[in-house]
């Protein structure tokens, strides 16, 4: 009796150990931080940032920190142990003409289609702008959510934009800013939350499907 006690002992231990090692998610982190400068374009007055990638979450916070133009930290996590693919890195273009700066946020190579399947990374961008500059945004993201934040700011325009290869949500809160064209929120397969609070918007405000969202305005 006492040596099949034993006996099943182990076989729960050598069970349960092997259900432990199936069921632990292998993670694989990557790192990327890329910092702009202000001093890079001292005389800048206007950013226009162009968000194209996919499997990203992007976050853009509008603060009031005169140290500099424009920082995107950017972090990568596989899910699946080995998953291999493209595209699972940013590259950060930008270019000066006086007062007007372009800054795009691209898949590592934009030309690619991305090679890991939905589930399989998991990806956080932060984009922290300066609120002094007159900012126009247009995101299109694929399998992640847009995020805008911001208090005190001036866009020339903002174009949110999920299409129907590209699932994710859209969200805005804006206090106390100026839009000063066209504010534009677009979900084909997500959903969006809008909330603009004192926001003067010159241009069209849209937010489509009505369906699929909720704005509201204070």
């Amino acid at each position: 009796m006492c040596i099949l006690f034993v006996v099943l002992l182990m076989s729960a231990i050598i069970i349960g150990g092997l259900y432990v090692l199936l069921t632990l998610e292998p993670i694989v982190e990557y790192d990327e931080t890329v910092v702009i400068q202000e001093d890079t374009y001292s005389s800048a007055e206007n950013i226009s940032i162009y968000y194209d990638v996919c499997f990203h979450n992007a976050t853009f916070y509008v603060v009031d920190d005169p140290g500099f133009m424009i920082k995107i930290q950017y972090k990568l996590t596989v899910l699946v142990d080995g998953a291999k693919g493209k595209n699972t890195n940013l590259q950060v273009t930008h270019s000066g003409n006086g007062r007007y700066v372009t800054i795009q946020i691209l898949k590592e190579n934009p030309a690619d289609v991305c090679a890991l399947n939905k589930g399989d990374a998991r990806a956080f961008v932060n984009v922290t702008i300066n609120r002094a500059y007159t900012i126009d945004i247009e995101a299109l993201a694929g399998h992640g959510d847009l995020n805008l934040t911001a208090s005190n700011a001036s866009f020339d325009t903002i174009y949110f934009h999920h299409g129907i290869n590209c699932p994710g949500d859209n969200w805005m809160n804006i206090t106390n800013s100026v839009v000063y064209e066209d504010l534009t929120c677009e979900v084909t397969t997500g959903n969006f939350w809008v909330r603009l609070d004192n926001i003067d918007v010159r241009g069209t405000l849209s937010c489509t499907p009505e369906s699929s969202g909720t704005l509201i305005e204070i």
